[in-house]
């Protein structure tokens, strides 16, 4: 198993921007996928010399974006409890999506090799991204 946490605001993948030298990430998508990249690495750095793995793999993702200013006390409460969760956009998938491209090279070859996902969103008063691989 692979366990590790990425503290800051979540930031979902966007579309690529195109122009005519070719399609980029926007600068605030590439920086979180660089250092979820650089926290996967770290973590890989103590683990085994089998990475990237190559067999199928289960990917796990909980985002935690930060309580809105304007909930109420009695909100924010519920919120970090988890009764309330974010219901709005970005969408949960746009997140997915950054974390297993951040992800490949690293932990697997390719994202074709995770074969089952889950993700959800929750709030908190410290934003963060946590990340956990399993052998399928």
């Amino acid at each position: 198993m692979i366990k590790f946490t990425v503290f800051g605001e979540p930031v979902p993948q966007s579309r690529p921007r195109v122009t005519r030298h070719g399609a980029y990430d926007p600068p605030k998508c590439k920086a979180y996928k660089e250092e979820i990249a650089y926290s996967a690495k770290c973590y890989m750095r103590h683990r085994t010399s089998e990475a990237p793995y190559e067999h199928n793999l289960k990917l796990e993702v909980r985002i935690y974006r930060r309580i809105p200013k304007s909930f109420s006390r009695a909100k924010i409460e519920a919120a970090e409890k988890g009764d309330i969760r974010p219901a709005t956009k970005p969408d949960t998938d746009n997140y997915l999506k950054g974390v297993a491209d951040a992800l490949r090279g690293i932990v697997w070859r390719d994202d074709s090799q995770v074969v089952d996902m889950y993700c959800g969103k929750w709030y908190s008063t410290k934003p963060r991204t946590e990340i956990e691989v399993y052998s399928a």
